[in-house]
């Protein structure tokens, strides 16, 4: 779970109370992860993406704000969305047989660095 919020008068982003670089999050290749975002910050919009190096890897659609999607909306899409004050989204994202180093990152909605982000390790 990746609950977003503000630093009091500074504004700056927090992710699960942490501006920085979170501990990294080892995954099992093959294995299918869900991933909760959660934004209960009073006004800013943010972009969260899951990318290796500068490519965006893929996840599906799972639920939104609590429920779960149709049938017709799931379906790969590429790991990257923009979450608004008071939205929940789940996805699922299936680690590759692989193993490998992605990043999860934290963004304005047009893609400018907030300052957070944490390594998902694939082994």
């Amino acid at each position: 779970i990746y609950l977003t919020h503000w630093n009091g008068p500074d504004g700056f982003p927090l992710v699960n109370g942490d501006s920085g670089t979170s501990a990294p999050l080892m995954l099992s290749t093959g294995s299918v992860h869900r991933f909760r975002f959660i934004n209960i910050g009073p006004a800013n919009r943010y972009r969260f993406s899951i990318r290796q190096d500068s490519t965006l890897v893929k996840w599906n659609p799972r639920a939104k704000d609590g429920a779960d999607l149709s049938a017709a909306l799931h379906g790969e899409m590429p790991a990257s969305f923009v979450i608004d004050v008071g939205e929940t989204y789940d996805f699922d994202y299936t680690a590759p047989s692989q193993p490998g180093t992605y990043e999860l990152v934290l963004t304005t909605p047009n893609g400018q660095l907030t300052g957070w982000r944490q390594k998902l390790v694939v082994r």
